[in-house]
């Protein structure tokens, strides 16, 4: 699970990268994030934060580090899952890249 949480939070990062956010901004979300300590207070700040489609992309990602973390292929888990195959080899990639920098 602390690999999971790595990789999703190196994922913001990514997104922070993309969208040209300060620092302050990222270390802002990582603070909130870091505050959820029961299952309401997480659900309800997905809600807030994110639509219903960034919700399952989000939760489809957590699925495909696990089944990573399990060994499964990458293709059984594009199909399982319904996703393509760079979706899945990026999610490799970056569980690749905390395990080298880790």
């Amino acid at each position: 699970m602390v690999l999971t949480y790595l990789a999703l939070s190196r994922s913001i990062s990514v997104l922070v990268n993309e969208y040209t956010m300060s620092d302050k901004f990222l270390k802002e979300l990582e603070n909130e994030v870091m505050k959820l300590s029961t299952r309401k207070s997480a659900k309800d700040f997905l809600k807030m934060m994110l639509t219903l489609k960034e919700v399952k992309e989000i939760s489809k990602r957590l699925q495909i580090f696990k089944m990573l973390e399990q060994g499964i292929p990458q293709r059984k888990i594009a199909a399982t899952l319904k996703v393509g195959i760079a979706t899945v080899t990026r999610g490799s990639r970056e569980m690749n890249w905390r395990n080298n920098t880790s």
